[in-house]
């Protein structure tokens, strides 16, 4: 099946229904009625299409041609906050079960946020002392939160990537 954002093929299928439905076509346009297909992605159904987009700025922001850190770090805090939301929620099922027939959808993880968020700004500004200071502080803010909050979402994943900082 095809992820919420993910790049599909002209007439390709995006999910699978075993067994076959009963009434087919009532299915198939209940279906098509709570999807919705587009030419790119939005940010209405897909944070990690947000995400990638903040990140980027980042990235472009500590290119050699425009060397703005400051807007990296900006943009760093900006993340945190996304991050300190998601992590406020519990992971998503991959599966939802109704009757004989299961639903399962690919989701992307906390773990695969946070990497998706910080990995690249951490690659690119590894050499930016003001880049990893505040990276190292929205991070420790983050594992805070989620500590003294006692948040759903994992601590392991902030745990992993502030080791990488080390």
């Amino acid at each position: 099946t095809a992820a919420v954002g993910s790049f599909v093929t002209n007439r390709s299928p995006i999910m699978w229904i075993a067994p076959a439905p009963t009434d087919a076509v009532s299915c198939r346009d209940a279906l098509l009625q709570a999807i919705a297909v587009g030419d790119s992605r939005t940010m209405q159904q897909d944070i990690e299409f947000g995400i990638i987009q903040l990140t980027d700025i980042a990235v472009r922001a500590l290119s050699p041609g425009v060397n703005d850190p400051s807007t990296a770090t900006d943009v760093i805090v900006h993340l945190g906050n996304v991050m300190t939301a998601l992590w406020e929620r519990p992971a998503l099922s991959t599966t939802h079960r109704s009757g004989t027939r299961t639903l399962v959808r690919p989701r992307p993880t906390h773990a695969a946020l946070l990497d998706r968020a910080f990995s690249p700004i951490i690659h690119y500004g590894s050499e930016d002392r003001q880049v990893m200071i505040m990276m190292r502080r929205v991070l420790g803010l983050l594992r805070s939160e989620v500590v003294r909050r006692d948040l759903p979402g994992p601590i392991e994943p902030v745990d992993d990537m502030i080791a990488t900082l080390a």
